[in-house]
C-alpha cells in the first residue's frame, strides 16, 4: 500500500475545498469570503467529501450555510 505524502494530501484537500466553493457559486450564485474561509478551515478529506455530498442535496443557500456550520464544528 502506497502512503500519501503530506503534499499530496494537502493538494487533495485544496481540490475538494475548491470544488465545494464552486458548487456554492454555481448552485446558489453565492460564495462569500466568510463561507470560503469556513470551508478552507476544514482539512480532513472525509469531512470535505461529506460536506460536498450534503451541499449537492441542499435546496437553499440557508440550508447550505447550516451544513457548512455543522461541518466546521465537527
Amino acid at each position: 500500500m502506497e502512503l500519501m505524502t503530506s503534499y499530496e494530501r494537502r493538494g487533495l484537500e485544496k481540490g475538494k475545498q475548491d470544488a465545494i466553493c464552486t458548487v456554492l457559486e454555481e448552485k446558489f450564485e453565492s460564495s462569500t469570503d466568510a463561507e470560503q474561509e469556513k470551508i478552507r478551515s476544514i482539512d480532513h478529506l472525509e469531512s470535505l467529501d461529506d460536506l460536498l455530498k450534503q451541499l449537492l442535496s441542499a435546496e437553499t443557500l440557508e440550508h447550505a450555510q447550516v451544513i457548512i456550520e455543522q461541518a466546521e464544528n465537527k
